[in-house]
């Protein structure tokens, strides 16, 4: 703003010395100058001014015709023109800028936690062994042939390319971390898990923001994480499984609880409360229980935002163990997935695969004393054997 004021003043400036007629300044000008000693025959003589009477012309200087008049009159206004329009523009240009930079804010966002990773560039990797349905709305593009007589041959990849492969489709239609999707694996592979790839998959199905990309409130499963930490989705756990805690997962769970300065009986800390009402929940990887609620945030943005999404998308199909009304925006989550209705297809075989190589899941081996549960703590014994109890 400040730029294109500058610049709109000083070219109002020059334009108006260049509108005022040259007869004006050799009026007044003159006589308030006294002509400097120049030798004779110097190119200064000519430029010079002697003192005259007010109302008299000096002798070298002629009167200003009309056609100069006019000319300057034109140029001062071309001036003005000039400085106004780029003036507009700079100023449109900063408007422009700054909401262009506000689009590119919500778009880094709404973008997959697989950063650096080109959707098409995935796609084109990906795809042709099996769809990744939440990753992109964009289908995969058809690169433009340079050589087109020139025939590539695929290779046909690996038994770890392979595997590796269906791992990241995974990966990129649930949104999640490498460190995220071998925590869900070490917990699918417990003693008495009859199928972990099932298992694994109906814990990634109950995640809220999977559950937000089901019922049609997200195109991507990127956008449902958004509007998740964004806080336009409330969870309502059932009555029978309502405890003395939270179960809306916390970033400093990790740590300690909150601290609550009312509390100065436990060193200023005290255990989350859980709330028996609606919940608004900021974490996309909320499990959700059978008999959850959730709804949309009765807040009018978040409410406009929800029936706009639903326009975009009339046509979802649910499935069996969620029940979603458009209207009132509200569902719940009535039992886990069947393995028939899983939003992904995987290859069980070379996923399951995958995590049993050394590189895969990896569970922490710890030893207790005989008939208790305290930890016997490693330390460094000279490289002599450690005795076992």
């Amino acid at each position: 703003m400040r730029r294109s004021t500058m610049m709109l003043v000083v070219g109002a400036t020059v334009g108006s010395v260049m509108m005022v007629p040259r007869s004006f300044m050799t009026v007044f000008a003159p006589s308030a100058v006294q002509a400097p000693s120049v030798h004779p025959g110097s190119r200064v003589q000519a430029y010079s001014f002697e003192s005259t009477l007010n109302n008299v012309l000096a002798p070298h200087v002629v009167a200003a015709s009309d056609n100069c008049t006019n000319s300057s009159w034109l140029l001062g206004r071309a001036c003005c023109t000039l400085a106004a329009g780029l003036a507009i523009l700079a100023r449109g240009s900063r408007r422009r800028g700054a909401g262009q930079r506000k689009t590119d804010v919500v778009l880094r966002r709404m973008h997959p936690s697989g950063c650096g990773r080109p959707r098409q560039k995935v796609l084109r990797r990906l795809e042709p062994f099996g769809q990744i349905p939440a990753w992109t709305t964009k289908p995969l593009l058809k690169r433009r042939l340079l050589l087109p007589w020139r025939i590539r041959v695929t290779p046909r990849p690996s038994v770890y390319k392979r595997e590796m492969i269906e791992k990241q489709r995974i990966r990129f239609h649930y949104n999640i971390k490498d460190y995220q999707l071998r925590e869900i694996m070490k917990e699918a592979f417990k003693k008495g898990v009859e199928y972990p790839c099932d298992r694994a998959l109906q814990i990634l199905e109950s995640r809220l923001d999977c559950f937000v990309w089901r019922v049609g409130l997200a195109p991507t499963m990127a956008a449902a994480r958004w509007m998740v930490v964004r806080g336009a989705v409330q969870v309502l756990f059932p009555e029978e499984n309502k405890g003395d805690y939270d179960r809306i997962p916390r970033k400093f769970d990790k740590f300690h609880p909150p601290r609550n300065p009312n509390d100065g009986g436990h060193g200023g800390y005290c255990k989350p409360q859980y709330k028996n009402d609606w919940t608004t929940s900021i974490v996309p990887a909320t499990r959700l229980e059978v008999g959850c609620q959730v709804r949309v945030s009765p807040q009018e943005c978040w409410q406009k935002h929800g029936k706009l999404a639903h326009e975009k998308e009339p046509n979802v199909e649910l499935p069996a163990n969620i029940t979603w009304d458009r209207e009132t925006l509200q569902g719940s989550y009535l039992d886990i997935c069947d393995w028939q209705e899983f939003s992904i297809h995987v290859d069980e075989q070379h996923f399951l695969n995958w995590f049993k190589m050394p590189q895969g899941v990896r569970r922490t081996h710890k030893r207790y004393f005989l008939g208790t549960n305290i930890l016997i703590k490693k330390k460094y014994t000279d490289g002599r054997i450690r005795p076992t109890p």
